[in-house]
């Protein structure tokens, strides 16, 4: 939540052009184009690590979890077979 001498920076900079323009407002927030493309930056990033994971070191329980949590089948599975469907 901004305060109100960050409000009035806010605005003083809107009026001099500084910020082009606020996509979206919702109560006392303002998102500018700025701010959301850093936001989507850092899902980019969590969403590589995620693909990172070394899934050898997981038990098959684990990675029945990880595999249910997106939606795949592993019914009958061995571990590395649940590994390749994990990793497609």
């Amino acid at each position: 939540m901004l305060k109100l001498t960050e409000l009035v920076k806010v605005a003083r900079d809107g009026k001099a052009g500084k910020i082009t323009k606020a996509t979206e407002v919702a109560g006392n927030e303002v998102t500018v184009k700025g701010a959301t493309k850093a936001a989507a930056k850092k899902e980019v990033k969590a969403e590589v690590k995620e693909e990172t994971t070394d899934y050898s070191k997981m038990t098959v329980a684990e990675l029945k979890e990880v595999a249910a949590a997106k939606n795949i089948s592993v019914a009958g599975m061995k571990k590395a077979e649940i590994i390749e469907a994990l990793t497609k």
